[in-house]
């Protein structure tokens, strides 16, 4: 029986590997503009974070991001993948 590769990623703020439809995928697109890339279908540098507050939190302050993404990210689209944590985690859709 041939072995299904499991796409698991690693959360830039706490570390820990999840498959990577439980986490949001911020990606860089190659026009240098930061997209929230919930269908993981943006090509182009990414990383991921957990849909948990206190993973980003994390980030946020390791400025994970800046470092994953190679570039200097706003507060104004750490604030919208906040947000979009928030949202994602009342509508249920994070498992």
């Amino acid at each position: 029986m041939a072995w299904k590769r499991v796409a698991d990623r690693r959360c830039v703020g706490c570390g820990r590997r999840r498959h990577k439809n439980e986490m949001i995928r911020v990606s860089k697109t190659k026009d240098g503009l930061i997209r929230i890339d919930l269908g993981a279908n943006i090509a182009g540098r990414g990383c991921y974070i957990c849909y948990e507050e206190e993973c980003f939190a994390k980030a946020e302050r390791k400025r994970a991001i800046d470092r994953a993404l190679r570039m200097n990210v706003s507060d104004d689209t750490y604030e919208e993948v906040l947000k979009t944590i928030r949202k994602e985690r009342s509508s249920g859709s994070e498992n």
